[in-house]
């Protein structure tokens, strides 16, 4: 064998340079920065897709409810946000009543009413849905629950949950309590008025005024039934009052309004998905409308400040222009 004197191996490097590291890391990261925005912008057009599933469930569930009780829709409940507005109900049931339109969009597409879910979790057995969880009533990208506090009447928030008042029937008894809830959408109260309050003659049950059956919507794709509403004050801003404010002479109507309740108007109206949110409407679809449209009335007949859109977008049925 022959040795050769004074001769070594060379070394081979099997790692990077620092240089080159470094390199590799700044391709990497502008890689990032080119493809996180399409990726950002995908993630929401997906939320948003799911939110629009949602509603059209809901269109769904309400169409099987009110094929179940005669046309009647379900009631939009009361404010539910102290414990003189509790939720009471026409069948006197207030948290548990079939006819609350959050336990018949919650059964028809959930299988359990909001109420079962609400009773389930205080009995430690789950938990009332919340922002990111699944389930019809909650918006993928609604932002967590922060209330109004510029209003009176407040939106109280404990643990990532609004506490609404509602009542319980025990043996014929309403008892006033407040619970959890985390609910991305409101009934459009103003539907067939939403105005009275007190019992008359022709009005026997008062508040519930604003109850009837989807046969006497006269223009059902164009009549708002449920809108996407906010769960947090973050969704609007300062501007938006003031626009609302210079059609409508009121302040402290956009800021101000409690998102907490389960019912209301284009005043709780959010644009959470790039500016848009959604509403269904009496014939079952969905359509898209950006905040302004929203806020921005009408004048028919002379009568200004009507923020029924003609032929694209109407909140009060009974308020149509002969």
């Amino acid at each position: 064998m022959n040795n050769v004197i004074g001769k070594t191996k060379p070394s081979i490097s099997l790692g990077f340079t620092l240089v080159e590291l470094l390199v590799v890391i700044g391709i990497i990261a502008l890689l990032i920065s080119i493809l996180l925005p399409s990726l950002n912008k995908s993630r929401r057009a997906a939320l948003a897709v799911e939110c629009q599933s949602n509603m059209r469930q809901m269109g769904v569930g309400l169409r099987m409810y009110t094929e179940a009780n005669n046309s009647w829709l379900p009631s939009s409940g009361e404010d539910g946000d102290a414990a003189g507005t509790a939720l009471t109900l026409p069948d006197k049931w207030g948290w548990a009543s079939d006819c609350l339109w959050m336990n018949a969009v919650s059964h028809y597409t959930f299988g359990k009413t909001y109420n079962q879910i609400q009773v389930d979790a205080m009995n430690g057995r789950g938990r009332v849905p919340i922002d990111g969880d699944h389930h019809v009533l909650v918006c993928p990208a609604a932002p967590p629950a922060v209330g109004s506090w510029t209003s009176t009447d407040g939106d109280p928030v404990v643990n990532g949950y609004f506490m609404m008042w509602g009542n319980n029937n025990v043996n014929g008894s309403l008892t006033a309590t407040q619970r959890q809830t985390f609910v991305c959408y409101a009934w459009n109260y103003k539907l067939f008025g939403g105005t009275a309050n007190a019992t008359s003659s022709t009005n026997p049950t008062g508040g519930w005024a604003q109850m009837g059956k989807i046969t006497q919507i006269p223009h059902p794709a164009e009549t708002c039934i449920v809108f996407e509403k906010r769960t947090s004050m973050a969704e609007v801003t300062p501007a938006d009052d003031a626009y609302y404010a210079s059609y409508s002479g009121k302040t402290n109507q956009i800021v101000g309004s409690p998102v907490g309740r389960f019912r209301g108007d284009w005043r709780r109206f959010s644009s959470r998905h790039d500016g848009s949110g959604f509403v269904l409407f009496a014939d079952g679809h969905v359509s898209s409308f950006k905040m302004r449209d929203v806020l921005t009335p009408t004048t028919v007949s002379g009568t200004t400040y009507d923020w029924n859109k003609y032929n694209q977008l109407i909140w009060n049925c009974q308020a149509l222009a002969k």
